[in-house]
């Protein structure tokens, strides 16, 4: 899963996705993220600026229900981590802009670390 409110980055993260073999699935803000949670997705690529709810909102009810708390995250933001957050289920943190190949190594890093669970 992506989530991301960018219509743009959407789209990238569809493609890019699809084109390293999974299956996305995209949500515009945490809550469409929330609602659209089942069945557990294997990675989710969280941006940490969204409307309605933000990414660390979202962290915080993944990590607070027993069906999403093993879900690895990767966050991949421009905003910088708050200091004193939780950030149990976080496998990276990608800061915008990225390089693609950091993203493609960390997305590759994080679904063997989903495998190995």
């Amino acid at each position: 899963m992506a989530v991301e409110d960018d219509p743009d980055t959407r789209l990238f993260y569809e493609r890019f996705l699809r084109d390293e073999g999974h299956e996305p699935v995209l949500a515009r803000d945490g809550l469409e993220a929330m609602s659209r949670m089942g069945p557990c997705p294997d990675l989710i690529l969280l941006d940490l600026g969204l409307p309605t709810i933000d990414g660390y909102e979202v962290l915080r009810l993944l990590k607070s229900s027993a069906e999403t708390r093993e879900i690895p995250v990767l966050i991949v933001s421009g905003r910088p981590l708050t200091d004193g957050v939780e950030l149990s289920g976080v496998v990276g943190v990608l800061r915008k802009p990225y390089d693609l190949p950091l993203l493609a190594e960390a997305l590759s890093q994080a679904t063997a670390e989903r495998k190995r669970r």
